[in-house]
């Protein structure tokens, strides 16, 4: 595939190595700027991984760009390297993704074991990141991160409700969010019916090779 829009992709390179590759690419024009931040594995998982954005400065071949990330790994014959890399529907999804945002998990109907902050975010320019992030509509995901941080201190629902936190025609859709949290606490982790990185990994062709 050949485009000039955003895209993304989930690597396993070491950080030494995708900085380099990436800072290279920034270098002689390719792209405008990137982004990426290290995931601990869910429990469904089994290695560390990276998420990773990028601009395009110009169409690029998404096929030929991903071998540039192929890395000898010394413990495997096979290269350490990233996924097939796709167009990004917006830079506020991949961010609210990228640091396992509460409201945005819940609003997909998701959640994670561990979440992150904008601090985890590594790098080409790290003042148009903040930029971006300034500038994302994160505000309409509050309400989901409310219901989420009292259901898990188990603050009563109806203390959300004299608050002003859910609104009064959603009452029931969010008092049965409350109640599916409560009951799934001892499972942190939901993927909404999707499969976890390392399934693609694991169950498929190699996808290094």
């Amino acid at each position: 595939m050949k485009t000039k829009r955003m895209i993304s992709t989930v690597g396993y390179n070491t950080e030494e190595f995708l900085v380099k590759t990436c800072n290279e690419l920034v270098d002689i024009g390719a792209l405008e700027w990137w982004f990426a931040i290290n995931h601990q594995p869910e429990i469904d998982e089994t290695k560390k991984h990276w998420h990773i954005v990028m601009q395009p400065s110009a169409p690029l071949d998404t096929v030929s760009l991903r071998k540039q990330f192929d890395e000898p790994d010394p413990n495997n014959d096979l290269p350490l390297g990233v996924l097939p890399i796709r167009a990004t529907k917006s830079f506020e999804d991949w961010y609210l993704y990228a640091i396992h945002h509460k409201g945005y998990l819940l609003w997909k109907g998701e959640t994670r074991q561990y979440h992150y902050q904008f601090d985890d975010i590594i790098g080409s320019d790290i003042e148009l990141l903040l930029e971006m992030v300034n500038e994302a509509n994160i505000s309409k995901y509050r309400c989901y991160e409310e219901i989420f941080l009292a259901a898990e201190r188990h603050v009563p629902f109806s203390s959300l409700v004299a608050e002003g936190l859910v609104p009064l025609n959603y009452i029931c859709q969010f008092r049965t969010l409350y109640d599916c949290i409560i009951a799934d606490s001892v499972n942190p982790l939901s993927r909404g019916g999707s499969l976890g990185h390392d399934t693609v990994v694991h169950y498929g062709i190699d996808p290094f090779n």
